[in-house]
């Protein structure tokens, strides 16, 4: 508070002046890291602050609010800018996009005799998760050995920095 005093003459007058001084907002971004597969998308929600402005728009289904759904195709640095009570402050957050791999199968189909068994092999990917696990010697892996006592259709589901990509492969058994 401050107290000012004017004087003309023999008049004296007084006021008094409050000086409010606002604690600036600290904003925040959940999550903390944004990952997402090509073709996905993340929702972005910024906290700390009674009003919201996103940059840049691209991938943005708004540029204003707490909460934003973001869709873009390439990684991108998103920039939130908190304002309460006139002041503001400002986080960022880069939103990585990864590939989603391509799982290819070799053999794409193949027919055995009972009680014999073909080799299967995935790639595109870094890891391999494979079902039913019937007749088969893992269920992890890039290479299976699969030994069905009838016609089965093996799902193979590949991983790659998080994104996935899902083949299948017949076996027909004679």
């Amino acid at each position: 508070a401050y107290t000012v005093t004017g004087t003309t003459g023999s008049c004296v007058s007084t006021k008094k002046v409050t000086v409010s001084v606002s604690k600036p907002p600290v904003v925040k971004i959940n999550p903390a890291v944004g990952i997402m597969c090509t073709g996905g998308s993340v929702n972005l929600n910024a906290n700390g602050a009674t009003v919201y402005s996103w940059s840049p728009a691209f991938g943005l289904n708004t540029t204003t609010g707490a909460s934003v759904h973001g869709t873009p195709s390439v990684t991108t640095t998103y920039t939130v800018t908190g304002i309460t009570n006139g002041c503001s402050d400002t986080q960022s957050i880069v939103v990585t996009v990864n590939p989603t791999p391509t799982v290819i199968v070799t053999p794409p189909y193949d027919t055995i005799l009972a009680a014999s068994g073909v080799n299967l092999a995935a790639s595109g990917a870094t890891s391999y998760t494979w079902s039913p696990v019937t007749g088969l010697n893992t269920s992890s892996g890039a290479n299976v050995n699969a030994k069905p006592s009838a016609s089965t259709q093996y799902v193979v589901t590949g991983t790659l920095n998080g994104c996935k990509d899902t083949q299948s492969v017949m076996i027909w058994v004679t």
